[in-house]
């Protein structure tokens, strides 16, 4: 569990960053960019059936969010199986 969740921390870091270097957002840490911490992430999607690669954070809460904390489509259909869901 724990690999996992420093895992979505660093995904998070590192979306943060690039969106800080692009000048996408002031926002001083990736909790202020998401609106959420890594604690709330139950996996992340790195492929969408009709937008190809890229990186969604699947929310706890069934919320999910793009690499730039954008709101995206909740159907699990549009995306991979992700990183961290549970097998079965």
């Amino acid at each position: 569990m724990e690999k996992k969740l420093q895992h979505f921390n660093d995904e998070m870091r590192r979306a943060h960053r690039h969106s800080l270097l692009l000048a996408f957002t002031t926002a001083a840490s990736p909790k202020e960019f998401f609106g959420f911490d890594h604690l709330a992430v139950a996996a992340i999607h790195y492929h969408h059936r009709d937008l190809g690669n890229g990186m969604w954070f699947r929310l706890r809460d069934g919320r999910v969010v793009c690499e730039m904390a954008q709101s995206a489509d909740q159907d699990m259909r549009m995306y991979d199986r992700g990183f961290g869901h549970a097998a079965g």
